[in-house]
């Protein structure tokens, strides 16, 4: 699997975070996937897009719906039905040539934690949640900043997470943004080295 174990384990546990107040997309019934030309990623749902340099790799249409559990032909949309009965679909991930990934994933709000029905909600039950699931899988040396940031236009929710896997540094920043009753999720991970600053580089308001 392209993204590593303890970052999808993450991003399904953590949930979604986000900043009240963001503005959000309009409604509709599917929400388009973002394409892929080289190594140049477009999002027009988000309105932004992202160049990864050389040693990165985006998953295939086809990877990216089987990471989704889903057998659909229709590729170029994420559908309301298919984010209810999974929580989570992921829209982009690539990999570089070490341990570093980034993803895009789309979650469905008061799935993950039934009792939340606001943004806000989301936050405080994933930040006491978020720890406990880190130690659960044996990561050590944690530290959480809950951070925001004024990124590609809008004003994304960040956590920048930091802990030891197995004597092996590891890093993430979530970056979470209202759409709609979803929340759009971007994920940059790796061990060793904190890649997210030069990543982040990559990405542009259309």
């Amino acid at each position: 699997m392209y993204l590593r174990k303890p970052i999808l384990f993450i991003l399904v546990m953590v949930g979604a975070i986000a900043l009240c107040g963001c503005g959000s997309v309009e409604k509709n019934d599917a929400l388009s996937r973002g394409t892929v030309d080289g190594n140049t990623y477009t999002n027009e749902v988000l309105k932004l897009g992202c160049v990864l340099g050389d040693g990165w790799t985006f998953c295939s249409d086809d990877e990216i719906s089987e990471l989704n559990g889903s057998s659909t032909k229709n590729t170029a949309l994420l559908t309301r039905k298919q984010i209810e009965q999974s929580g989570i679909l992921y829209d982009m991930l690539a990999k570089d040539d070490g341990t570093g990934s980034v993803s895009l994933s789309y979650e469905k709000l008061n799935i993950i934690y039934s009792g939340a029905h606001t943004p806000a909600d989301y936050v405080d039950r994933s930040r006491k949640k978020l720890n406990s699931v880190l130690k659960q899988q044996k990561f050590t040396d944690i530290r959480i900043e809950d951070d925001e940031m004024l990124f590609c236009g809008k004003n994304w929710r960040v956590l920048r997470i930091s802990a030891v896997l197995q004597e092996y540094p590891f890093y993430e920043t979530l970056l979470f943004l209202p759409v709609d009753e979803y929340m759009a999720c971007l994920s940059i991970g790796s061990y060793n080295t904190d890649i997210a600053e030069d990543v982040l580089k990559g990405f542009y308001a259309l």
